[in-house]
């Protein structure tokens, strides 16, 4: 039995495409369905999208990821930055900063030396080690090892070379950086505090040339009463010492008449007005063990009374006295031109004294107001029997630059101002 080819749920039915409409339409299809029609906008499978939407995910995450790592190496490279710049800073102010001799990490200090470093990072002195004499390490990187053959770690006695180890940590970026650096610290002479300043207004003249300053000391000790020091290895030297039978004393003398030239320049002026006066001695070596007590030495300068000649004087001969507890000055009195050698326990490294007292600009102005009673000064010890200070006991106690020393910069000088 044929069946209509057009009857009702026939088997051509089934079997026959669906009409065509435009691109892309939803059009019936067999027992119900809905089949989408191809073209060239056809619309994206659910694989495809799915596809899509995965790749915009990695390429989103590696954006992301690139940018925090920029972030981040930034943010270190300015930590980095900031550490390198502060430490290289330190280390010059560290270089322009006096010498301590047998320094400790606190007299090398930001606050100590007077640097402040950048805000949010820290400079900390670690350790300070002291030269034995030994080689210093010449590689360009030496290890620990190489170090410590060099410095050590205690301080006998200063040797004018020191190694400073400090950290500097900074949160610059809002990440921590940190290094630790060294640097050797030579003595150069530096004075612990930085030249007075003059009165406001005033000038001033430094008297300083070998021809316009007389100094000279002389020799307790048997055989060398008669001794002048005048030439010879010891004529850059003056010598302090109270040490019974071995007493050395020092005399100095500088020119202060009008007219008298400057080393920084011009000659002292007639008639000027003396307004401050400031001596200044360097001692570069200290013999023996001083034994002046927990803190300090101290020294006296006492007015001279009589004349003497740096080409001539000897102990036998010098226009002081030579008894225990007497005084240069005129009637035995005391001198109140006292200054400090060492600021702690066995701290006697080589310094410049900087002199100023209210007798030392009296005696300056009445030098140069008569230059008839310029006789200078003789540097002692200020011992008990005079002063109530404890004195040294070993030879050959404190020696100070003379004004033929081969170290100009180290001569003693005479500043005044006016």
């Amino acid at each position: 039995m044929r069946v209509p080819a057009d009857a009702p749920g026939s088997a051509l039915e089934d079997q026959q495409e669906p009409m065509m409409s435009p691109a892309g339409a939803i059009e019936p299809g067999p027992a119900g369905t809905r089949v989408r029609q191809g073209g060239p906008q056809a619309g994206f499978s659910l694989i495809e999208v799915l596809a899509a939407m995965a790749i915009f995910m990695l390429v989103a995450v590696s954006i992301f990821t690139g940018v925090t790592v920029v972030i981040r190496s930034d943010s270190a490279q300015k930590g980095r930055s900031t550490v390198t710049v502060a430490s290289r800073n330190y280390s010059d102010a560290l270089a322009d900063s006096a010498y301590v001799s047998c320094g400790t990490p606190a007299d090398y200090s930001t606050e100590t030396i007077g640097w402040t470093p950048p805000s949010g990072t820290s400079v900390s002195v670690t350790s300070v080690r002291y030269w034995n004499r030994s080689a210093v390490p010449a590689a360009s990187n030496p290890t620990e090892a190489q170090w410590s053959a060099a410095f050590g770690a205690t301080c006998g006695s200063d040797t004018g070379l020191q190694r400073i180890t400090y950290t500097v940590i900074s949160n610059a970026g809002g990440r921590i950086s940190k290094t630790t650096e060294s640097a050797l610290k030579r003595f150069n002479g530096s004075r612990p505090e930085p030249q007075a300043d003059p009165p406001p207004g005033g000038n001033l003249c430094v008297i300083a040339a070998s021809d316009r300053v007389s100094t000279a000391w002389v020799n307790e000790t048997a055989g060398k009463k008669d001794t002048n020091y005048s030439t010879g290895s010891s004529s850059g030297e003056m010598n302090i010492l109270y040490l019974a039978g071995t007493r050395r004393f020092s005399y100095l003398k500088f020119d202060l008449r009008p007219a008298t030239p400057c080393v920084n320049g011009g000659t002292l002026p007639s008639s000027a007005n003396i307004v401050a006066a400031e001596v200044s001695l360097y001692t570069f070596n200290i013999g023996g063990a001083p034994a002046c007590g927990a803190n300090s030495c101290w020294h006296v300068m006492e007015r001279v009374q009589g004349a003497w000649d740096q080409s001539n004087i000897t102990w036998n001969n010098q226009p002081c006295p030579t008894g225990y507890g007497d005084s240069c000055q005129a009637g035995g009195t005391k001198s109140t031109i006292l200054f400090e050698h060492g600021t702690g326990a066995f701290n006697w490294g080589p310094r410049f004294q900087r002199v100023q007292a209210t007798q030392l600009l009296d005696d300056v102005k009445s030098f140069y107001a008569s230059p008839s009673t310029n006789y200078g000064w003789v540097i002692k010890e200020a011992c008990a029997q005079t002063y109530g200070k404890v004195c040294g006991s070993a030879t050959p106690g404190f020696q100070m630059r003379s004004s033929r020393s081969s170290d100009v910069a180290q001569r003693p000088t005479l500043t005044v101002w006016y």
